[in-house]
């Protein structure tokens, strides 16, 4: 009997050593403040712990938390019972986690940081996003406006707006339609246009699904007569830019029913590379921009459809009443009107991409691209690169199709650029 008892007590402390209760064991080696981050978790949940993400598997009212570190990873827990000063470090642990596959979320767009954090721990103020090319740098005016939320949004300040948006194009008016973010005025003019369509690969996402049965095709083979094309210009992610003539060759080939669409979201660095100035009713020609990745201000979802009548009246039906919030109207008018600010900011990219290039460089990367909002890097360990920078709080950007590589947006500042450059080094 006596053996019995002792051999009970024997695995329920073994069993001790390998799960914790959600609500007692695994909270004593937790500090006060990642407790209470902590709070409440069930079963599949994933937290975050000094800096690190560990997932939490209930079974009954046990938790077994995994990933924290290589012991933990084995199920051992004799590093949960050292003493707190004999813990790894987070910046110890990082190394015992080996790179997981880049997951779905930032390989869909930029700007995932919230997965980021959730995959590599630490706050938000400390990420440093570089995998959307959108200005580092907004347009400061916004801060300063003042915006009436309780009206809902005038007819004339869309025109206001529009008239602002087309005189920075060096674009009729007329042919100007704003629409709450390129993305979906790509999309409804797809769904005006139908038909057939080839775009150019590598692509933006949707340039592949907004009219359907679109198919890829090599920037070898845009000249080909006839039928509708489709192609960025400067081109994301490569950054490659088609001069002028170029573009009014292959609108030249587009025939009697085809068209010519030019996403133009990176386009406002260089308005020599814009096409904006040739649309008319007669040119089969559409042109699409985006207000938010030179003017730096993502949130307000504003882009524009630059086209003739026949796109641009059915458009505005889809679109109906108030296409745009107050906030878009009150923010892009002036900051299309600023031209010193514009004409400042086009000479500060030049000089920070050339800056990030030195710093690629440096490194034995070599970047690609004319855009001057990122930067676009070939390597066969783009994978094991994007998990370093990760674990450093810099996030750039990977792509599924294309595993060896990866886009890097301007950092923001000096201290920005310092911190890429020191977590490039970390090889």
């Amino acid at each position: 009997m006596i053996a019995q008892i002792w051999l009970t007590f024997l695995m329920l402390r073994m069993y001790n050593r390998f799960t914790v209760t959600p609500k007692r064991k695994l909270r004593t080696w937790l500090t006060q403040e990642e407790r209470m981050a902590l709070g409440r978790f069930e079963a599949g949940d994933t937290v975050v712990v000094q800096g690190l993400k560990a997932r939490a598997d209930l079974n009954g009212k046990t938790a077994v938390v995994t990933g924290f570190d290589a012991e933990r990873r084995q199920f051992g827990r004799r590093s949960w019972r050292r003493e707190r000063n004999q813990r790894d470090s987070p910046a110890d642990c990082r190394h015992h986690l080996d790179p997981l596959p880049m997951t779905e979320a930032w390989l869909w767009h930029g700007g995932a940081i919230e997965a980021a954090r959730q995959r590599f721990g630490g706050c938000e103020r400390l990420w440093i996003d570089l995998s959307t090319g959108i200005n580092p740098a907004p347009w400061p005016g916004a801060a300063n406006l003042a915006i009436d939320w309780r009206r809902l949004p005038e007819t004339s300040a869309l025109a206001q707006l529009e008239t602002a948006a087309a005189a920075h194009f060096g674009a009729d008016p007329r042919h100007v339609c704003a629409v709450p973010g390129t993305e979906v005025g790509m999309r409804l003019v797809g769904r005006i246009m139908g038909g057939s369509a080839r775009y150019v690969a590598p692509a933006y996402r949707t340039h592949g699904e907004m009219i359907a049965g679109s198919r890829p095709i090599a920037w070898n083979d845009a000249m080909e007569p006839d039928g509708t094309l489709i192609l960025a210009n400067p081109n994301n992610p490569d950054g490659r830019c088609v001069d002028r003539a170029t573009l009014q060759a292959l609108l030249a080939r587009r025939g009697s029913s085809g068209w010519l669409l030019i996403d133009e979201a990176f386009a406002d660095a260089d308005p020599a590379q814009s096409l904006a100035d040739a649309v008319s009713e007669e040119a089969r020609l559409l042109i699409f921009r985006s207000f938010g990745k030179f003017f730096g201000l993502a949130g307000p979802r504003l882009g524009f459809v630059i086209g003739p009548s026949q796109i641009i009246a059915p458009l505005r039906r889809l679109l109906g009443a108030w296409p745009l919030s107050t906030a878009a109207l009150a923010i892009g008018t002036p900051a299309y009107r600023d031209r010193a600010w514009i004409a400042r900011t086009r000479q500060e990219l030049k000089a920070k991409a050339a800056t990030l290039d030195a710093c690629l460089q440096r490194h034995g990367y070599q970047p690609r691209g004319a855009c001057p909002l990122f930067r676009l890097i070939e390597t066969d360990d783009a994978q094991a690169l994007f998990d370093r920078l990760a674990r450093q709080a810099i996030l750039p950007r990977p792509f599924a199709d294309q595993p060896r590589w990866l886009r890097i947006g301007l950092p923001a500042d000096s201290a920005a650029l310092d911190r890429l450059d020191a977590a490039l080094g970390h090889g």
